[in-house]
């Protein structure tokens, strides 16, 4: 019975594990479920199995193996109540857009309908939110920003309804970018530096870096109507908080974001004219984009 407990205490904490780039230990988690549960039909081997290929899923979207993230939701097809919101990650990852966009549309029909009929949930509130939130990220990539915000504002009024008060941070951080390319900089900062208290204390490493990466850049455009000392001021603490993202990004594998970092450093410190920080970023930059060259038409 124990062993039980044990058991389904991991599945959170493996995955909270992936997500903090911890994957040594996270696999390490698995393979101790693995020696306790080996067995292929039994009951508790499937939450170990469920949770591994959710990491391996993850991982596959990063590194843009699409053929073995299909391999994932074959299995996750029997054992998910959200696969068309694994599905449209997929397809978004891949530039398909309009697939992408069909099973958002597909998995926030089915969430109204169960729920007009019989009031059940067979899809988490938490998936419907984060379905708003890819809907908004395809508009933005189509050059609409304004039908981004919408989907935006209806993921934000979800959250807050419900209390996901760590979505609610990722749907500012969503609003704070949109603001941005709309060249309202300093409102963007403001948005993004209400968020990041929360996502320090409370979020993933992903959510962190990427706050902190967004941070910077908000920074960095807000800085250019300053003074020449403030500005350099706000140009070199952009540039430690990216030095902060780019160790998170690190830790995650995720080489696309952590060659942003650099590209964005190697900016700041040009126009600062570091010359020798800025050739390091520049060569650091050379380095990960020959290892690990851009697979994926979209950076999420």
């Amino acid at each position: 019975l124990e062993f039980r407990r044990v058991l389904f205490r991991s599945r959170p904490a493996v995955l909270s594990l992936e997500q903090e780039g911890l994957r040594s230990e996270a696999d390490a988690v698995l393979k101790l479920c693995e020696d306790l549960y080996p067995s292929p039909i039994s009951q508790f081997s499937q939450v170990w199995k469920v949770s591994k290929q959710k990491i391996l899923f993850s991982r596959h979207l990063v590194t843009g193996n699409w053929g073995a993230a299909e391999s994932c939701l074959s299995f996750l097809a029997s054992h998910v109540q959200d696969l068309d919101l694994f599905n449209a990650e997929l397809f978004f990852k891949q530039g398909n857009f309009q697939k992408s966009r069909h099973f958002l549309n597909k998995c926030i029909k089915s969430y109204d309908n169960v729920n007009a009929q019989d009031g059940s949930e067979r899809l988490s509130k938490e998936s419907l939110v984060r379905a708003y939130i890819l809907l908004s990220d395809i508009q933005v990539i189509c050059n609409d920003p304004g039908g981004s915000v919408e989907y935006l504002l209806v993921a934000k009024e979800l959250s807050l309804k419900h209390r996901l008060e760590g979505l609610h941070c990722l749907v500012c951080l969503h609003l704070a970018n949109n603001q941005l390319s709309l060249g309202c900089a300093a409102r963007a900062l403001n948005l993004v530096r209400h968020c990041l208290t929360f996502l320090l204390a409370h979020g993933s490493n992903r959510d962190r870096s990427r706050g902190l990466l967004l941070c910077a850049k908000c920074r960095i455009a807000a800085s250019a109507e300053l003074p020449e000392v403030e500005r350099r001021a706000e140009l070199l603490e952009g540039a430690g908080q990216l030095d902060k993202a780019r160790e998170g990004f690190l830790q995650l594998q995720d080489w696309d974001r952590v060659k942003d970092c650099l590209y964005l450093q190697a900016r700041i410190y040009h126009s600062l004219a570091l010359t020798q920080e800025r050739n390091m970023s520049a060569q650091q930059y050379k380095k990960f984009d020959e290892l690990y060259p851009t697979i994926s038409p979209v950076c999420n």
